[in-house]
This record gives structure tokens, C-alpha cells and sequence, in this order.
């Protein structure tokens, strides 16, 4: 007799990574340099953001990464892209998904404030208001993909709300 059992193969590891656009009033976009990726490059820079943590919602990781990596806070409540990222080849990168929300536009003095705090030199080398078009040169082809859509997204007015279990989940 023959079985037709069917057994599920385990649910893959996933990742998912919280990341926010921050422009000034001339349109520029707030990015970081992390120090383990391309150092030596002028590539690599990327928007503020990390991985949100067990249980913790999309909006509350980008508030928490947001402010750990440039010290800025702000209201989270809308994403505008959603990046699927496939596993890297040595098994390092889990699969797993990149949201980007939005985050705010800061005024000349707010965003000539912002300097990359103490307790993040360890994981940022840096920081800086980047130019759209200086994208391109600046950050890897996913990256300046991913900003230039959530420009477009945020310019045309296409937000989605971010929620948890059918209510609000947005976080300061």
C-alpha cells in the first residue's frame, strides 16, 4: 500500500531587515558606510537600518536602528518598498526581505545636525546627506534601486501603512 504523506521541507531561516529614507530640504538622502563592507571603496554606503528583532515590528526596528546609527528620531508609520533578498552564496546572509519606510525630511539645521554617534563607530565609519544623482557612484546597484523607488514611491504619494495583526503598528 502506498502512502501519500507528504512531509514539508523545514521553513527556511529569515531575515528581516528594517531600513529608512531620511532626506533633507534639498532632496538628499541620509546614508551610512558600514565598516565591514568595502572599506577600501567608495561604494557601499546604504540607508540607516539593521534587522528587526524577534517580535519586534517593522516600525519599532527602524525607530531603534534609525537612532542608534545617526541619532535621529522620528515617526515611523508607512513603508515604501519592499526588497526581497535572496541568501548569499556562503549561507552568511540569510533570505529574507528589506523594507524600507519612511522616515522624515529634515530641515537645513536638523540635518546639519545629524553626525554619527560615538556607539556606532564600531559598525558605521560614516555618514553623509547623498545627492540622488550621486547614487549611482555611491551605492551598490540594489541599494540605489531600492532608494530610487522609495523616492518615487514616497514623491507619488504610494505608502503602505504598516501594521501588526490588523492594527497600526507604527513606533517614535
Amino acid at each position: 500500500m502506498s502512502s501519500n504523506h507528504v512531509v514539508a521541507a523545514p521553513s527556511p531561516r529569515r531575515r528581516i531587515g528594517a531600513v529608512v529614507l531620511v532626506r533633507n530640504a534639498q532632496g538628499d538622502v541620509l546614508m551610512v558606510k558600514p565598516t565591514s563592507k568595502h572599506a577600501d571603496s567608495e561604494s557601499g554606503w546604504q540607508l540607516p537600518g539593521g534587522r528587526a528583532h524577534a517580535g519586534e515590528t517593522i516600525a519599532a526596528a527602524a525607530v531603534r536602528e534609525l537612532f542608534e546609527e545617526t541619532g535621529v528620531r522620528c515617526h515611523i508609520a508607512h513603508a515604501l518598498v519592499i526588497d526581497q533578498v535572496p541568501a548569499d552564496e556562503d549561507g552568511k546572509r540569510a533570505e529574507g526581505y528589506d523594507i524600507v519606510v519612511e522616515g522624515s525630511t529634515l530641515t537645513t539645521s536638523e540635518a546639519a545636525a545629524v553626525t554619527l554617534p560615538e556607539s556606532a563607530r564600531a559598525e558605521l565609519s560614516d555618514l553623509r546627506w547623498v545627492p540622488l544623482e550621486q547614487l549611482d557612484q555611491l551605492a551598490f546597484p540594489r541599494q540605489a534601486g531600492c532608494v530610487k523607488a522609495a523616492v518615487r514611491a514616497y514623491s507619488y504619494g504610494m505608502r503602505i501603512p504598516l501594521y501588526r495583526l490588523g492594527r497600526p503598528a507604527d513606533a517614535r
